[in-house]
């Protein structure tokens, strides 16, 4: 049976670890080199994803990591934030659905935006366009929907979530353990 059901304490443990992952890891430090071998992961594509354009830019591997982690810092504080607001009323699933089209789609969809703007360190552009190639591929999730559970929002984001972790950069992975 689908029964509908209010957000209770059994989900406030769930929600307690993703707010202690995105606020210990989003907050822009304790990234380490790791590797950075390319992946050469194609993009299955959703039908609706849209190329993700690289911007020309090459910034060296630590100012690329820097910057890269202040911008997932601040779109995984406003998920964090939203998290953390009392639903108004209506399901769990029914919550996660406002939040996926006022709060998590926008938000990522900034966060995608800001990333590709930063370019890729030279001999990087093969693995950084795959990094973002996923992340679209999570944003076309959330826009194809619905959204209605941190389940499922860190399934959509899982292949980028492992091409991260490869890069070094575990401050912008959605991933919640």
């Amino acid at each position: 049976m689908n029964r509908a059901r209010k957000i209770d304490h059994k989900n406030l443990g769930l929600l307690a670890a993703l707010v202690s992952l995105l606020v210990i890891t989003g907050c822009g430090g304790g990234d380490s080199d790791g590797s950075t071998s390319a992946s050469n992961e194609q993009s299955g594509g959703a039908a609706d994803a849209a190329a993700v354009e690289l911007a020309s830019k090459s910034p060296s591997e630590a100012e690329f990591k820097k910057q890269a982690s202040e911008i997932c810092g601040r779109a995984g504080k406003a998920i964090v934030s939203a998290l953390l607001q009392p639903p108004k009323g209506g399901s769990e699933a029914e919550a996660f659905e406002a939040l996926n089209e006022s709060v998590f789609l926008p938000t990522t969809e900034r966060e995608l935006s800001e990333l590709a703007a930063l370019g890729a360190p030279k001999g990087q552009e093969e693995q950084i366009q795959s990094i973002l190639d996923a992340m679209q591929e999570g944003v076309s999730a959330l826009n194809q929907g619905p959204i209605t559970s941190l389940e499922a929002f860190g399934k959509a984001f899982a292949p980028y979530d492992q091409l991260m972790a490869k890069f070094g950069l575990r401050s912008c992975r959605f991933a919640l353990a």
